[in-house]
């Protein structure tokens, strides 16, 4: 899951109500194919 913000991208969810998830390895590929930079 992830948030995404016209400021800073896209931001992956690692908590929700407390409860941590698992990071998802796409996340950077998305970053770059929306055009933000990876971090």
């Amino acid at each position: 899951m992830w948030f995404a913000s016209s400021v800073r991208g896209l931001t992956e969810v690692h908590t929700l109500d407390g409860v941590r998830r698992d990071r998802c390895p796409r996340t950077p590929a998305l970053q770059a194919l929306l055009g933000f930079p990876a971090g």
